[in-house]
């Protein structure tokens, strides 16, 4: 498992690096060949137009401006595209920078030897002695030299911004790996008390009982119903106390999956509260197509049961609706309506709070406002989670 997860690490890192390299390379060339065409243009333009420097023949025929600028625009764009030729062959933006600079040496003054032997061939040159040529050879690689560098400057900036960017987002995954840590290690913690609850603590309460009721057996009528109404109290305590505050710590059924643990939720509320749920379907499919971490599954439940305490106690509410949807492949989509008094203007979020903080960290949200449905309040909670395909039928 090991080598597995050795060899995939070095796959995707051999992934990125090549993905790299090609952004890289497009970088390179596309600031080169921008910066390179406007030299082109502009030294063209300037010969002919602004110095008024033609060729000493045009095969015998008279020069003229717009010839002699067609001519020489040819030349000079065939050189730049003979350096981003070279360029993509031999890919100096890969290299360490004292041989990008030999390379890129070696490229412009190769294409500036070239271009030069083009104008001589097309009599572009009135003046055709040797210092000419070599005045024309430097300039022209002065000039393609310093399109390399500014595209390599480009390159630098580009890779900096790309490690930048990648440092934040390792940062945040990290920090969301770390909440996810703490998440299940709480859940453990959680439902290591609430099964210490439902079964020791509860155990003791039953031998408790009983052992009043035996020692009730043995006394005066008197004493014996005293006995008798502090074994009741014993058991009100454990049907009621305890199993609730068993519920509070894990609740009822959130290992069976989403769709039992809101039922159970919302049975537990008041005979008078009309209830509609929306969410079986939805929270069925989830539980056989997605990747729901227990965590995600709590902070779901823990949502929609602070949206209907809150909704009782201060806001008086008598219909509620839970409904649970996909709001894209990937995200799960949780609103609680009720038709009481509705948030306050200067609502505290109180309870709310934590659990919009745990969503945030999560990349989810929650939002409380005015339910359109119900008239009362509405709180949604927005919660990724990780869905596979539906199989094939």
């Amino acid at each position: 498992m090991t080598v597995h997860a050795f060899a995939w690490t070095a796959g995707v890192r051999k992934a990125w690096a090549d993905h790299d390299s090609r952004q890289d390379a497009r970088v390179m060339l596309t600031v080169s060949a921008v910066i390179g065409l406007l030299f082109a243009v502009a030294t063209s333009v300037q010969s002919v137009l602004a110095m008024g420097v033609y060729s000493s023949t045009l095969r015998g025929l008279p020069s003229a401006p717009v010839v002699e600028l067609v001519l020489r625009g040819v030349i000079n764009v065939g050189t730049v595209c003979l350096v981003l030729a070279l360029v993509a062959l031999f890919r100096p933006e890969r290299r360490s920078f004292p041989i990008a600079v030999l390379q890129s040496i070696l490229i412009v003054v190769g294409c500036a030897l070239v271009r030069a032997l083009a104008q001589i061939a097309t009599g572009v040159y009135a003046d055709r002695t040797a210092w000419v040529a070599f005045a024309e050879i430097i300039t022209t690689s002065a000039a393609c030299l310093v399109t390399l560098l500014i595209g390599f400057a480009m390159v630098g900036a580009w890779r900096r911004l790309r490690a930048g960017e990648r440092e934040r987002v390792q940062s945040q995954l990290e920090t969301v790996l770390a909440y996810r840590e703490l998440q299940e290690e709480e859940l453990r913690v959680r439902r290591e008390v609430a099964q210490g609850i439902h079964g020791s603590v509860q155990s003791v309460f039953v031998m408790l009982e009983a052992e009043l009721d035996e020692v009730a057996t043995h006394v005066d009528p008197a004493e014996a119903e005293r006995l008798r109404r502090a074994s009741g109290t014993v058991r009100d305590l454990r049907e009621r106390e305890l199993r609730s505050l068993s519920g509070v710590l894990y609740p009822v059924d959130l290992d069976r999956g989403l769709d039992p643990a809101l039922t159970a939720l919302v049975m537990r509320l008041p005979a008078h509260v009309a209830v509609e749920a929306r969410f079986h379907d939805v929270a069925r499919s989830l539980d056989a197509r997605a990747t729901l971490p227990p965590s995600t599954r709590l902070l779901l439940v823990r949502t929609a049961e602070e949206a209907l305490s809150n909704a009782l106690r201060h806001g008086g509410a008598s219909a509620v609706a839970v409904d649970l949807q996909f709001e894209t492949p990937s995200r799960v989509h949780l609103v609680v309506d009720d038709d009481g008094s509705g948030p306050p203007e200067m609502a505290s979020w109180s309870g709310l709070d934590r659990l919009r903080r745990h969503l945030d960290l999560l990349g989810g949200s929650l939002v409380l406002e005015r339910s359109a449905a119900l008239g009362g309040a509405a709180l949604t909670a927005v919660a990724p989670v990780d869905v596979e395909p539906a199989a094939a039928p």
